[in-house]
């Protein structure tokens, strides 16, 4: 824990501590106000990776590349050819068919290099936590590892690195490892949406990278599926490695509070979400959110039951997983009751009715309104309306309608501008639980219906559906969200879409003052 200290500045408000069953954590030593720094790093090593689409990154800038090869120009392949490393890799390099495990053995090599370079680096990455006990356990793991330590002991005549030593890392890198991208533009973390400014730095904008990188801080915060902080990653002149990674409080943080993030991402049930948890990072989730039945309230989770009700028509009730109290394993839910009528479903039928609508909204364009819509009335009945399959379906409707052509909201029926704004706020009520504070899909979401809502009060004001007192009523309203919205997207990225919703939510803002005094001076 010495060794780790040494990289918390001074100014950071928060300390490493230690809990029985997370381990060591992250702790704030005074009140964090929303959006305040809580800390900040570059990696302590990177190296390129595969990305999901399994294609590989340069082995030295990290850009994408679909080529096959280890280079993205011959410019990279020059300069990576001058270095020492090439002298390692350069004969596994000319008939590499495995990508992914060489780039894991290749950035565990970087990490043994700094035994010897730096004493106090090589202490931090081997105090990290390796779980030894569940990847010990997976054979499939296993075989990859005997891989990595072939190919470093033996392609790359390595042969003086232990082979212990060489596992040690590989779980520790495998736990511990974020996904890395040190070109400008937006990027996912473990699933999570990060967002960062630029100093005008802008000709990678277009140029994918991915690579992975341990970060010595980040380490040490723990999961927590409502997460009370974000990353940003931002750009220095004086930083001549990378970007920095700045770790900011989403919500207010007392003193005394755990710092947590979100491994995978919060949008997502509770099943998906724990599997992720349980496959990438070997344990069973047992936050506050996992422990309810309703995930606190935002039914993210949550079905509807089609038992009978007492009038003869369907029940209607919140349909609930009964949950194991321990939840130490991922297969905590035997079956599901609904908290009206105590009907039963068994988690198979639920898991069935899951997959059905995943198949609908994967065969659906992301921009058939009419499709989507149509996924709505299928499967509307069945889930509740802030499920989170239910909750894309509306996300992707929210973004399409008043956008796509042909939908505008001059060119929408009341029903649909109408049906935009319930979107949105079914949407916002989930948030509010589970995504609460700073957020950018709050802020998206908000500038959406914000948009619609506007459109609306104009209309009904010219229609004289309203008078001019219910449409002047209507503004501190759209005040509120406009204020909203830019509180959400105040860390995105320079010339991004969220950067020009703020720039528009200013000069909305702007508009929504002068609609007033202008109303003012009407008789």
């Amino acid at each position: 824990m010495e060794a780790s200290n040494k990289y918390f500045h001074d100014s950071f408000p928060c300390k490493i501590s230690s809990d029985l069953v997370k381990g060591r954590i992250l702790l704030a030593t005074r009140d964090i106000l929303p959006g305040d720094l809580v800390f900040e790093e570059q990696p302590l090593v990177s190296g390129p990776s595969m990305n999901k689409n399994e294609e590989p990154s340069c082995l030295n800038c990290m850009k994408m590349i679909k080529t096959g090869t280890w280079s993205c120009s011959r410019n990279c392949e020059i300069i990576f050819a001058k270095t020492s490393e090439y002298m390692l890799v350069s004969k596994v390099l000319e008939h590499c068919q495995d990508w992914k495990t060489f780039f894991d053995a290749f950035l565990i090599l970087r990490c043994l290099s700094l035994k010897d370079e730096n004493v106090e680096q090589w202490a931090l990455i081997t105090s990290l936590d390796p779980n030894h006990e569940a990847l010990s356990q997976d054979k499939d793991f296993i075989c990859c590892e005997d891989k990595i330590v072939n190919v470093i002991r033996c392609d790359m005549e390595q042969s003086h690195h232990n082979a212990d030593e060489i596992r040690l890392l590989h779980r520790i890198l495998y736990i511990n490892a974020l996904e890395y991208h040190p070109h400008p533009g937006r990027v996912t973390i473990n699933n999570t949406c990060i967002y960062y400014v630029t100093n005008k730095i802008s000709r990678f904008l277009d140029e994918p990278s991915g690579g992975k990188a341990l970060f010595p801080i980040t380490s040490f915060a723990s999961h927590d599926c409502l997460n009370n902080t974000f990353r940003v990653r931002t750009w220095r002149k004086e930083e001549r490695h990378g970007p920095v990674i700045q770790t900011r409080a989403k919500v207010l943080i007392q003193a005394g509070q755990e710092v947590t993030l979100h491994y995978s991402g919060g949008l997502k049930g509770r099943w998906e979400r724990r599997k992720i948890l349980w496959e990438g990072w070997c344990f069973a989730c047992q936050c506050l959110r996992c422990k309810s039945p309703s995930e606190l309230g935002s039914h993210f989770s949550t079905l509807i039951c089609g038992g009978p009700g007492g009038d003869g028509s369907n029940c209607r009730g919140n349909l609930l997983p009964n949950l194991d109290p321990n939840l130490t394993t991922l297969n905590d839910v035997t079956d599901y009751e609904c908290d009206f009528c105590h009907s039963k479903a068994d988690g198979t039928t639920v898991q069935k009715l899951e997959d059905q609508l995943t198949k609908a909204i994967e065969s659906t364009f992301t921009d058939d309104i009419e499709g989507l819509e149509s996924i709505l009335d299928q499967f509307g009945s069945k889930f509740h309306p802030q499920h989170y399959l239910i909750s894309i379906v509306k996300w992707l409707l929210v973004n399409l309608l008043g956008r796509k052509p042909g939908f505008a909201n001059s060119q929408m029926s009341r029903a649909r501008l109408e049906g935009k704004i319930k979107y949105c706020q079914d949407y916002l009520n989930a948030l509010d639980i589970i995504d609460p504070g700073i957020s950018h899909n709050r802020g998206r979401t908000l500038w959406e219906m914000y948009s619609a809502c506007v459109f609306q009060s104009q209309i009904d004001f010219q229609n004289q559906t309203i008078s001019k007192k219910g449409f002047q009523d209507s503004l501190p309203n759209l005040r509120q969200i406009l204020l909203e919205v830019q509180r959400c997207l105040r860390f995105s990225e320079g010339g991004s879409f969220e950067a020009k919703i703020v720039e528009l939510s200013q000069k909305a803002l702007i508009s929504v003052d002068e609609i007033n005094k202008f109303l003012d001076m009407m008789p």
